[in-house]
């Protein structure tokens, strides 16, 4: 039996292949992040509005009748939030993205 010859693609065939298993990998990344912020709350201890360390998501940060604090917005990995929807800002992946000093 035989069997016409296979060519592997080649120029802009390959191109476009390429640049679309690119472009839905990337996708895949996009749906998996989530939108985190500094917020403050209310101490009710000290009735005192305090900044605590944990960046939340929008959600929570309403949750916890807080309110977010402009311009702290960073995207991270949803797989990097706690069960509560917060997120450490002292681990490695937003370390890597601030400018080396």
């Amino acid at each position: 039996m035989n069997f016409p010859a296979f060519e592997p693609a080649s120029g802009p065939c390959l191109m476009a292949a390429f640049v679309m298993s690119i472009s839905n990998w990337l996708s895949g990344l996009t749906h998996k992040m989530k939108e985190v912020h500094h917020y403050q709350v209310l101490d009710p201890a000290t009735g005192e509005w305090v900044i605590p360390p944990l960046k939340c998501t929008a959600e929570r940060v309403a949750q916890l009748n807080g309110k977010i604090i402009n311009g702290t917005m960073n995207q991270v990995a949803q797989a990097s939030l706690d069960n509560d929807g917060c997120y450490d800002p002292g681990t490695w992946e937003e370390k890597r993205r601030e400018p080396s000093t």
